[in-house]
């Protein structure tokens, strides 16, 4: 295994911005949307929102119109607004509407005509499952003597300096893009990640797990 200190990677960030900003929740998929087969090119944030957040949608198109906001369990309108056209420099017109105002917790879904979003939520806990989801991707990329890796036990024997072929042990952190190699800047990228986005969401919710994967992510650093 090879290892250093310059090669520049972000693919230990990209984990859990993508699992933070993009990823579905799951659960309000399967809300009963009262519609057969609709469409669902209304764009919005797939985590949630939490109450006091901007809340915004986003349609493909270049003329406004009306939209409206359901809650999904009861198919009650919440709110009414407008989607009005905007153009972006690289992507063409989009309209984008707003619904910032509505701060009650539940789950709901956007409407337009016949145009629909995937359900989401407006939770004060709303980033909890990427949240654990991005945490259980650096513990199952362990690389190490570990419990939880997901080709764990691994790499424990295998480091060897350059310079007099002796063993040095520099187990710990995550492999990177799960393959082999690890680096020196991604840890501290994915140890910078997580610490903020612990305290962004409330550090006391996530302590020990955040903890946990602090300290091995720091092994690696110290071993090095």
């Amino acid at each position: 295994m090879k290892y250093s200190i310059f090669k520049p990677t972000k693919y230990v960030v990209a984990a859990w911005l993508i699992s933070v900003m993009l990823l579905p929740d799951v659960r309000a998929q399967r809300t009963n949307l009262s519609h057969k087969n609709p469409e669902i090119p209304v764009m919005i944030n797939q985590a949630g929102y939490l109450p006091d957040a901007p809340k915004y949608c986003v349609l493909e198109g270049a003329e406004a119109r009306e939209f409206e906001l359901l809650n999904a369990e009861t198919g009650e309108t919440v709110y009414k607004g407008m989607l009005e056209p905007h153009k972006e420099k690289d992507f063409g017109y989009f309209l984008t509407g707003a619904f910032t105002s509505v701060k009650q917790p539940g789950t709901y879904y956007i409407r337009s005509g016949e145009l629909r979003s995937f359900p989401f939520r407006i939770s004060e806990y709303v980033y909890d499952e990427p949240m654990q989801l991005a945490l259980s991707y650096f513990s199952k990329q362990r690389c190490g003597n570990s419990t939880t890796g997901f080709l764990a036990p691994c790499h424990v024997d295998d480091g060897i300096r350059l310079d007099n072929k002796q063993h040095q042990d520099v187990s710990g952190g995550w492999h990177d893009a799960s393959d082999v190699r690890k680096w020196v800047d991604a840890t501290i990228f994915g140890m910078t990640g997580i610490l903020r986005m612990a305290e962004a969401l409330g550090r006391d919710r996530y302590g020990d797990r955040v903890t946990e994967e602090l300290k091995w992510g720091n092994r690696y650093f110290l071993n090095m």
